[in-house]
């Protein structure tokens, strides 16, 4: 008897057995969890902007949600549809190193740090050199969806750009590692059509003040010290036991999708969808930092 047929039981022979809820299930599976120094993370970086007409806007994670990671709050169970994406992700990375170390440029990827003046730990993807032998830091992103897709790699009338979110976390590596690597790469690929683009980010003083520089255009709406200065107000709400705010909103008022989506916050598919039925809850935009939170329940169960 071989493997295949070590496997083989009455259930599925019948045909009632589902390989792919099986999947499911082992994917979304409770798992062990490990007892480690608390650290604060670069995914969790964030910076708050004042726009010309006034309002402010916070920039990559939110406190509240990096503060409840931080202090054990239970979290949401993961769906199989979100762990499937996480693994995809890293099948996305798996391709870029592979097809980086047959080419020769590979130096070195799962590359840790750690900021003792911030407790700030980290694990950037990869180190490559270029042909002359000079080392950048890499970042791999993968994304999906046409309104993903005009936003990151852009097209005739709007300019690609990095998701604010991943290029703050890129940021604070290409800070970390300034004095060894003199910039990083994020590379980006949709996950459906592998669309695909890269941009270039340098930390780097400008009149004085470190700023961030995508492919050579400065960053002038906050400085690298307004990302660190983030961290350590977090630090403050954890030390006090001191809840944040929540800084986004599971769903938008009617005045914030029309000035959201004259903005391009909101897509065209998400507006003409809550046009159509606004009444139905489910029509109605929000920031996706809730939707995807694992800890939503925390601030919008009531």
């Amino acid at each position: 008897m071989n493997k295949i047929d070590n496997i083989i039981t009455e259930e599925n022979v019948s045909g009632d057995y589902s390989l792919l809820k099986h999947t499911e299930e082992h994917l979304v599976r409770p798992r062990t969890v490990t007892t480690r120094e608390p650290h604060l993370y670069p995914s969790e970086a964030s910076v708050k902007i004042t726009h010309p007409d006034g309002t402010e806007e916070v920039l990559g994670t939110c406190m509240r949600a990096a503060y409840l990671r931080f202090t054990g709050e239970e979290r949401e169970s993961p769906n199989a549809r979100s762990q499937f994406i996480f693994a995809m992700g890293h099948m996305v990375e798996d391709v870029f190193l592979e097809q980086w170390k047959q080419m020769g440029v590979w130096v070195d990827d799962d590359v840790e740090f750690y900021n003792n003046n911030y407790n700030i730990k980290g694990k950037l993807d990869a180190i490559c050199k270029n042909p002359d032998g000079e080392k950048y830091g890499v970042e791999v992103k993968s994304f999906y969806g046409y309104f993903a897709q005009t936003q990151i790699i852009g097209n005739r009338s709007v300019t690609g750009k990095p998701k604010e979110s991943q290029l703050l976390q890129t940021v604070v590596y290409a800070n970390e590692f300034k004095n060894q690597l003199p910039y990083f790469k994020m590379i980006y690929l949709e996950r459906g059509n592998a669309a695909r683009t890269e941009f270039k980010i340098e930390v780097r003083p400008v009149e004085g003040t470190d700023r961030v520089v995508v492919n050579g255009n400065v960053e002038t709406r906050y400085t690298i010290q307004d990302i660190y200065d983030r961290y350590s107000l977090l630090t403050e709400h954890i030390t006090n036991r001191d809840v944040p705010p929540s800084e986004f909103k599971l769903y938008y008022d009617d005045n914030e999708i029309e000035r959201f989506y004259s903005k391009g916050r909101v897509s065209k598919t998400n507006y003409q969808k809550f046009k159509r039925n606004s009444k139905n809850p489910n029509n109605r935009p929000g920031d996706w930092q809730c939707s995807y939170c694992p800890y939503k329940k925390f601030c919008w169960s009531a």
